[in-house]
């Protein structure tokens, strides 16, 4: 699993400290004690949720995903050594952000506290339904947080394992594509029937003479404009072109929000070299361009570059680190009660 998938599902977890259901007994009330932390219980249930969720991705069946087996074993006993494993791992991960002497800054900090008012604003009923604090929740996002803060120190600029910038700009390169294009749609007005005859021909004849008008030579930028201006509607501004890369769009390969014949057609494209082609909803007049541009683009995404280039290694790494932990009191009445047959998913 890669990291930015791992910090996702931390994030949409629950972390509770309060009972399923009834009073809770003081000595199920945590999970796990190391040093001076003790880790609340709800953590691991939250671990469990998440957990879940994977089965039933897993199995396809969210009806009754207990009843299935997974790798040979049990839905039931899957769930739970995977949401042991997030737990060891949340251990892990706290052990080494103090040991390496880091420190969450106050935006961090702030962001933490925002995403648990957004998270609750939306699973309200389900953080209630399993006694949630606000409180405990904020455990996992500092803790995303802070396997965040030690995946930098390693890979960015100054650690210990910096990627190297040949690498970074490699992968920038062979994954990366700056463009600028016009779609016209073969749709109707109301986005929902393909055109057809006379009206869709007119269409394509609209988006031919872009074409011709590229091929011709005309900047590319001035075409999107043109076009822009010609659909605004009525008593609507468009802003002055001010630049020749005003319109630029840069995409991964994996990019969503772009039609995958969009991205296959101008990933095999030559630089400069206008296109004209169509997929089942669109004609397209396109341009591929320089990459690298003013360097810009490509400093502000060397972070989803890293993240791309070692986050399984970091995986492999965290996960290394939770099979190998020491000075861990675990509590096995609370492993015991909290089972996964026992939390409320719904």
């Amino acid at each position: 699993m890669k990291l930015s998938n791992k910090l996702t599902a931390l994030i949409l977890a629950v972390c509770c400290v309060a009972p399923l259901a009834g009073c809770q007994s003081e000595d199920t009330a945590w999970i796990a004690k190391f040093g001076d932390t003790t880790v609340p219980a709800g953590v691991h249930l939250s671990h469990l949720v998440t957990a879940y969720s994977s089965a039933v991705q897993q199995t396809g069946n969210s009806e009754d995903v207990l009843k299935e087996e997974i790798d040979g074993v049990s839905a039931s006993q899957w769930i739970s050594d995977l949401a042991l494993d997030y737990t060891r791992e949340y251990i892990a991960a706290e052990q080494k952000f103090d040991e390496l002497g880091l420190t969450i800054s106050q935006e961090d900090q702030d962001t933490a506290a925002y995403m648990v008012e957004y998270q609750w604003s939306y699973l309200e009923d389900l953080y209630t339904e399993n006694g949630v604090a606000k409180s405990s929740l904020e455990l996992s996002f500092l803790n995303s947080v802070k396997k965040n803060n030690i995946f930098k120190s390693f890979y960015y600029e100054g650690g210990s394992k910096e990627v190297p910038q040949e690498e970074l700009t490699k992968y920038y390169n062979e994954n990366y594509i700056r463009t600028q294009y016009i779609a016209f749609s073969k749709k109707d007005s109301t986005n929902t029937a393909l055109l057809e005859g006379e009206a869709l021909e007119e269409v394509k004849n609209e988006a031919q003479s872009y074409y011709d008008r590229a091929v011709a030579g005309e900047n590319f930028a001035q075409l999107l404009y043109d076009y822009r201006v010609s659909k605004a509607s009525e008593g609507t501004t468009v802003d002055p072109l001010e630049s020749d890369d005003q319109y630029d769009q840069i995409a991964s390969r994996t990019a969503s929000g772009y039609p995958e014949t969009y991205l296959t057609t101008m990933f095999e494209a030559e630089v400069g070299t206008p296109l004209f082609f169509e997929d089942d909803d669109y004609y397209f007049v396109a341009l591929r361009k320089d990459l690298m541009g003013d360097g810009e683009d490509f400093t502000s995404r060397k972070g989803e570059i890293i993240s791309a280039l070692r986050s399984d290694e970091f995986t492999e790494t965290l996960s290394g680190w939770a099979d190998e932990l020491e000075g861990v009191t675990w509590n096995q009445a609370a492993l015991d009660r909290y089972t996964p047959d026992k939390v409320k998913y719904n």
